[in-house]
């Protein structure tokens, strides 16, 4: 900071005196660059002569150069403490305060330096900033407006704070103020007066100094404009309030903010929660909450009535308000404020204002990020606990992904030698993956496969395509029969290494028959063969079961249902039953309990295939039915029984305590989360359009990906939905287990919404409450306030919330952003755990009213179901 200053020191004012004409050549001819901390040393304690100006070879006002410095002098007219405290009021924070040459006990002399943000060159607008100084401090030396008036140095800091700054347009609005509150009805008189005196225009109570951005000062000739700040000279012809300034405006509309009340304000601003709370605030950073609330809606009252409860609420603030409000003052940024917010850091909002008129509101928590070594002996000790139990029960273990579950259990499998083990994973894929990995610690794995594993393994034509629908169409057990009628039929053609590899097939092999202490499934397998029951194993499941129990849904036509009403195969109840289900009105659901079907009836059904559309079979094994008019269809689920199962523990990072406490309702279930380390990745996640299938079908569907991947992602995979990637490996409904992408830069592009009728289907299953349909709500979950197309039943609100998150937190997990550093982009309005938020319209799309209104009505009537492709048997 270059300044004018004496190379000599001087320890009292009359040896200062002997040398005056001395110093003051000195001085005007002594510019220098110093750090401010040298220059408070230099003043404050060691006593050299400045200027708050930059002088040129003269102290003369006509040598004046440029200013920053302000400064004032009280001789004991004024004590400390109400200095301090005008300073606070009237937000003017000194850079440094110290005891003049003069100071004594008795009387406290003491001058107060300033800093203004930014350096004047125009030495009428300098002035100016001296006068308006003054008039809020009446009781320093008047003296002190002239400009190149030199200033003795002291004997002693008092108080120094090196980042405090002024603003000259904000000191004008201060003065404003102070003569409004100090001078009562007179102020008018007085502050005309002040303008004739300082040289500055005074139009209705308003010192005419103004930021260049917010004053239109076109067709005024005579003003002064210096760095981006305007001020309109005194002019003696002028009179009274004629003159009035015109053209003052804000150049930013900023609506104000409806439906909040203090408590949610609270959730979105820690600094507002202390004020509410009664905690006592610097002025400044009550000053930073006064912009925000006086453009939202009851936040003025808010604020008044919080400062009164407080005997806070002094006249100065009151017309503060007053004038924030008339003049439409912009919310001050938390990091820009005169004191910063204390929790910026933790917050990184500009306002509380952007926080509240966002679309996603990030939520003030409590919740801390811990040492990833701390998680992992989290993930250790539940897992120990879990194994160790001796209970049929549900212990559910919560953990991130890429924490280390695998290498957890494995080295349990490896530890208890005196265990057997049954682990069930979602693909063929990791089932392998994970034997490898179990092997390579000592220990023998039994990989499980079906009969359509193996039959699909081998290449005989026809075999997998007849599998595949006998899967597909609910006749799985049929599988052996129709590798061996394959077989016979096709003997005569065969090699005999041919019909070797089809005897090994139909070889009956159960489950354990290697006798090694690990078995390893898969989900589909687990769920199918009912392994939960074999009560000699631990059973671990990897990945979140209910994701895969949610899913196996199956449907058929209403014409299906009439047809197997003329079924002779069809008797008694189910007869009954189907009858039931024709009733039902849409979207309606029913419990049903059908017999199940015997294997004549099967094979039956399976030889008059072609008479009825759709897995008839499966049907029959299901609990839950509902109608879909729209379709002319009906969508089954059923409900698996594990009132008799053997302990499971499930480890995931999307599981849901209250979800398997209702899926496991007869069961005791534990649920255990560990502590949450921070992404050493990024996740950038640009929220402004909704990107669900309705919006890609409406805006161009590839169309889309064409305009992210140009502008943001280039050729870094991508996981979105099967529509626009069908030969993806990994897409919605298919991420589990996945470690292809481990340590890339990912996008994931799409919110995965699922039709409500899926919805409704799990949440009767549940035994939830499905008469209630899609409405857009202000939701707070997680982190975050969103409004979105969801439920008012806080339980169907959470399935259908679970769904969507499930699917996009597996999708981030690909890249293991919490051990890589890599960055995974996502593009989808719902919001995703520590997430930086991108929230600017970032596509070239139809007005976002026309687009909104479109998404809402689409996602009410949304009728693709995301199909659980992880089914591997």
């Amino acid at each position: 900071m270059i300044i004018n200053i004496d190379k000599n020191y001087y320890t009292s004012k009359e040896e200062a005196k002997k040398h005056m004409g001395m110093m003051s050549n000195v001085v005007s001819n002594n510019i220098v660059d110093l750090d401010l901390s040298e220059i408070v040393k230099r003043v404050g304690k060691k006593g050299c002569t400045f200027t708050r100006a930059i002088v040129n070879g003269a102290t003369r006002d006509e040598r004046f150069v440029q200013q920053r410095f302000l400064v004032l002098d009280f001789d004991g007219t004024i004590e400390m403490e109400v200095f301090k405290k005008r300073c606070e009021e009237y937000r003017v924070p000194f850079l440094f305060t110290y005891k003049t040459l003069s100071w004594s006990e008795e009387c406290n002399r003491f001058r107060a330096v300033f800093l203004m943000d930014r350096w004047i060159s125009n030495s009428e607008l300098a002035k100016a900033a001296n006068y308006i100084l003054a008039a809020v401090f009446p009781e320093s030396d008047s003296s002190c407006v002239n400009l190149g008036r030199m200033f003795l140095g002291g004997k002693g800091v008092i108080e120094k704070n090196l980042d405090a700054r002024i603003n000259v347009v904000e000191l004008a609005r201060e003065a404003e103020t102070y003569y409004r509150v100090t001078k009562g009805r007179n102020y008018s008189t007085d502050i005309k007066n002040f303008g004739k005196k300082s040289g500055i225009k005074v139009s209705d109570g308003e010192i005419c100094i103004f930021n260049d951005a917010e004053f239109n000062s076109d067709g005024i000739e005579d003003k002064i404009t210096d760095n981006g700040i305007v001020m309109l000279p005194y002019q003696k012809e002028q009179n009274g309030n004629a003159d009035s300034v015109k053209g003052r405006e804000i150049k930013e509309a900023r609506p104000m903010l409806t439906s909040f009340d203090s408590e949610s304000l609270c959730k979105l601003c820690a600094l507002l929660r202390d004020f509410i709370n009664g905690k006592d605030l610097h002025h400044d950073l009550e000053f930073l909450l006064a912009t925000s609330l006086i453009n939202i809606k009851g936040g003025r009252q808010l604020f008044e009535d919080n400062m009164k409860k407080m005997d806070k609420l002094t006249p100065k603030w009151k017309y503060d308000l007053k004038k924030m409000s008339c003049n439409g003052y912009r919310p001050e940024q938390c990091i820009n404020s005169k004191k910063p917010c204390p929790y910026y850091d933790r917050c990184k909002a500009s306002s509380l204002y952007t926080k509240a008129s966002r679309k996603i509101r990030k939520l003030e928590s409590t919740e801390d990020f811990y040492e990833i070594e701390q998680c992992e002996g989290d993930l250790r000790e539940f897992l120990e606990k879990a194994v160790d139990a001796r209970d049929s029960d549900i212990h559910v273990i919560n953990a991130q992904t890429a924490l280390g579950k695998t290498e957890q259990y494995s080295e349990i499998v490896k530890n208890r030698a005196d265990k057997k083990f049954l682990i069930a994973a979602p693909t063929i894929q990791l089932q392998h993956e994970l034997a490898e990995r179990i092997e390579a610690k000592g220990v023998k794995c039994e990989i499980t496969e079906s009969i359509y594993t193996k039959a699909t393994q081998l290449p005989f034509p026809g075999l997998k395509e007849e599998l595949d629908w006998a899967f597909s169409q609910g006749f799985a057990k049929r599988a052996k029969r129709i590798v061996s009628a394959y077989r016979n039929e096709h003997q005569e053609e065969l090699s005999a290494e041919q019909l070797k590899k089809l005897d090994w097939v139909l070889k009956k092999q159960e489950i354990g028959y290697s006798g090694a202490r690990c078995i390893i499934t898969t989900h589909a397998l687990f769920l199918m063969k009912e392994l939960y029951r074999m009560k000699e194993y631990e059973i671990i499941i990897d990945e979140d079961l209910l994701m895969t129990l949610f899913h196996m849904t199956g449907s058929l036509p209403v014409a299906t249902v009439k047809n197997m009403l003329n079924c002779p195969l069809i008797v008694g109840d189910n007869q009954e039953q189907l009858r039931e289900i024709l009733k039902l009105q849409d979207n309606e659901t029913l419990r049903v309990d059908f017999t199940p079907l015997s294997e004549k009836a099967l094979d039956i059904l399976y030889w008059h295939r072609k008479e009825f559309a759709g897995p008839v079979p499966k049907l029959f094994e299901s609990t839950h039915v509902i109608m879909r008019k729209d379709k002319q269809e009906i969508v089954f689920i059923r409900k698996n029984d594990f009132q008799d199962s053997n302990k499971l523990t499930i480890l995931s990072a999307t599981a849901d305590r209250t979800l398997y406490r209702d899926y496991f309702s007869g069961k005791k279930v534990y649920f255990r989360e560990t502590h949450k380390a921070e992404y050493k990745g990024k996740l950038l996640q640009y929220t402004a359009h909704p990107l669900s299938r309705a919006f890609f079908k409406k805006n161009g569907m590839m169309d889309i990906v064409n305009q992210i991947q140009d502008e943001y992602i280039k050729d870094i995979p991508i996981i979105s939905f099967k529509m626009l990637f069908p030969s993806s490996e990994i897409h919605f409904g298919k991420t589990e287990g996945f470690n292809t992408y481990k340590g890339l830069d990912i996008a994931v592009i799409g919110t995965p919404h699922n039709s409500p009728i899926l919805y409704k289907l799990v949440g009767a299953m549940l035994g939830y409450s499905t008469s209630g349909s899609l409405h857009k709500y202000r939701v707070e979950r997680k982190g975050f306030s969103y409004t979105m197309m969801t439920y008012g039943d806080e339980e169907m609100r959470n399935l259908q919330l679970f769904f969507i998150e499930s699917e996009l937190e597996q999708a981030i997990g690909r890249a293991r952003l919490l051990r890589e550093d890599c960055t995974v982009y996502v593009f989808s309005n719902y919001p995703c755990q520590q997430a930086e938020l991108i929230q600017d319209s970032y596509l070239e799309v139809n007005s976002e009213e026309d687009t909104e209104q479109a998404e809402d009505d689409i996602t009410k009537n949304e009728d693709e179901i995301i199909e659980n492709e992880t089914m591997d048997y």
